[in-house]
């Protein structure tokens, strides 16, 4: 299912609890503790601040079943996530990168680079006297031209040290340019059955052409676009909600579907009000904080409910014959 937590809306709820706590909140000895509360332009950013923390907790909550997050934004067709953004040279960060495609910024060059990375295979120069390997448990001795079995003896005249350093070979007699031999690590050996390989780490950054069209989020998912030769920081306004898709078993029960979607726009209200007041209020706060604890504990039971097994056969209908 497919649930949006509308920030215009959760917004507009929010600042009806407000006023509403405005005029009815009273100090001990019976004074208003607000005459009114209202939100102006600068607040709005703030409280939704508070919305994308509270989705970030919605997020940790559900890891199990979220299979997708966008945050919505108007205007705009494409987005970048990027993983690195600094003023330093990308040579700084290539032993940094985990996965093809990452990508990193240079807020002083204004450049948006992507990565690339691999692990393609080598041939392997054993040193003087050969390198010990092994694959399912035997051992090999590899000197450059050919993988020789050691014999009983010599296997047994191997040292626990040796044994540990010996080098395991995955890939036997396996071609390197097949596609099921490609590996995501170095130090993966594979023997062709005429030369011994290994993987070895290969990573780089490529420059990429920025868009005006697409949303660029920096480590923090904060949001940028490009304009004037730089990335501006989008308005928090221009943010129309978060999209989650969330995925459960075929046995969930999803009659509870409306009360899911309730429970996260109840969250993230009480998790504004909370935040708001933890500063404000802090008397007021406690209260708002005992909401979001218990709507997120209601969130667990609902989203872990299983319908109830079925029998297609009665078990009335069961007979027992004796011969």
């Amino acid at each position: 299912m497919e649930i949006t937590l509308d920030f215009l809306t959760l917004y507009d709820k929010v600042a009806r609890s407000l006023s509403i706590i405005g005029k009815r909140s009273i100090d001990d000895k019976g004074n208003l503790l607000f005459r009114d509360i209202t939100l102006g332009s600068r607040e709005k950013e703030i409280i939704n601040d508070f919305f994308v923390n509270a989705f970030t907790e919605l997020c940790a909550e559900l890891n199990k079943f979220i299979t997708a997050e966008v945050q919505n934004h108007s205007g705009f067709e494409g987005e970048v996530y990027t993983s690195f953004w600094t003023d330093r040279p990308t040579s700084s960060f290539v032993n940094q990168v985990t996965a093809n495609g990452q990508y990193l910024y240079n807020y002083s060059s204004h450049k948006l680079y992507q990565a690339s990375l691999a692990f393609p295979y080598q041939t392997v120069t054993p040193p003087a006297g050969g390198m010990l390997t092994i694959h399912e448990g035997t051992y090999y001795s590899w000197d450059g031209t050919d993988l020789t079995e050691l014999t009983e003896e010599q296997v047994t005249a191997l040292t626990e040290e040796q044994k540990a350093a010996a080098k395991t070979i995955t890939f036997f007699y396996v071609d390197y340019d097949d596609t099921y031999a490609a590996v995501a690590s170095p130090g993966v050996y594979l023997f062709d059955g005429v030369s011994l390989y290994v993987s070895t780490r290969q990573s780089s950054f490529t420059e990429v052409a920025m868009s005006a069209t697409t949303v660029y989020y920096d480590p923090g998912n904060t949001p940028y676009q490009w304009q004037y030769g730089t990335l501006q920081r989008l308005a928090e306004d221009s943010t129309e909600g978060i999209q989650l898709t969330i995925t459960t078993p075929d046995n969930w029960n999803s009659a509870l579907e409306m009360a899911v979607r309730q429970t996260l726009f109840n969250y993230c209200v009480s998790y504004a009000l909370y935040s708001w007041f933890t500063v404000t209020a802090p008397r007021i706060s406690d209260k708002y904080l005992a909401d979001t604890t218990q709507q997120l504990s209601a969130l667990r039971q609902l989203i872990h409910e299983k319908k109830p097994p079925t029998c297609t056969v009665s078990p009335l209908s069961i007979k027992t014959e004796i011969e």
